[in-house]
């Protein structure tokens, strides 16, 4: 089988918590409806997932008495795919119901939790790889360059990188009709135009991420899904990392190595009201 390394954004993990609890457990207590209430509202405006179904567009779309149907797929697929991964790395909102988190993870059932920078330089490592992500671009010009192996200090190596630029679908908006109609779309592009071979693919892509990569698990390709921490890996410096290292007092080392601005080509239509721009 495939390597299945797989993450969840903390908005999209603590969702399909709550979901498992409502389908599964018809469990509806305050806790669960005024979090999911909040939550939605994260999901549809930073995490790129979209149904047009739904109104709205900035923290204001809400699930009025039931799920859609596309939100019931959504959860459906990631719920049944994370199950039994190599590695799946939890991340929930502060719940207070450790039990049923407990049980939660339990089902999911990953051989291990911890996702560290090695265990993504080791998944690459002697690879022909894909990598997926806005700034696949990017990341493609660090690896080839060895960038990365400079300021890291480490010996991973690619045996080669291709890399496909994935789309922006921000505020309940994208091209098709809906999240699900966009992973689709792109996935049968990416088939259709990289002809190259390749064994493994990393994405990072939001709500995306773990949609992409249950295709790409099931034509027999490695699957690593990651978040913002693709761009710090591999030496490329974004808000968050600017504004964690200014609080904190600490400094860029190997300056020389790095991609210190991001180009402005890589910045979509208000990026400035995701999360105070902080993958830009």
């Amino acid at each position: 089988m495939p390597n299945k390394i797989l993450r969840l954004g903390m908005t999209e993990c603590s969702l399909l918590f709550i979901y498992w609890l409502n389908t599964y457990k018809n469990i509806y207590n305050n806790e669960c409806v005024n979090s999911k209430m909040l939550l939605i509202k994260w999901l549809y405006t930073t995490s790129g997932y979209y149904d047009k179904t739904q109104i709205g567009n900035y923290f204001n779309v809400i699930h009025n008495n039931h799920d859609t149907t596309v939100y019931t797929q959504y959860m459906e697929i990631i719920l049944e795919f994370i199950k039994n991964s190599d590695y799946y790395a939890f991340a929930f909102h502060n719940f207070t119901q450790k039990e049923l988190i407990d049980e939660f993870k339990g089902i999911i059932n990953p051989k291990k939790c911890y996702i560290s920078q090695q265990v993504i330089y080791d998944f690459i490592k002697n690879k022909k790889l894909l990598i997926i992500s806005p700034f696949a671009r990017l990341v493609k010009h660090q690896i080839d360059s060895a960038n990365y192996n400079h300021i890291y200090s480490n010996d991973t190596k690619v045996e080669y990188c291709l890399e496909y630029t994935y789309p922006y679908t921000f505020f309940n908006n994208g091209p098709h009709n809906n999240i699900l109609e966009t992973a689709e779309y792109n996935f049968n592009l990416i088939i259709q135009t990289i002809t190259e071979e390749y064994d493994s693919v990393l994405i990072s892509c939001g709500a995306y991420s773990c949609l992409l990569a249950k295709k790409f698990y099931d034509i027999g390709k490695n699957v690593c899904t990651i978040g913002g921490d693709l761009q710090t890996y591999f030496g490329i410096a974004n808000g968050r990392l600017k504004k964690f290292n200014l609080e904190n007092n600490l400094e860029i080392y190997h300056k020389e190595y790095w991609i210190l601005e991001i180009p402005e080509e890589y910045k979509p239509v208000d990026y400035m009201k995701i999360e105070n721009g902080c993958y830009w």
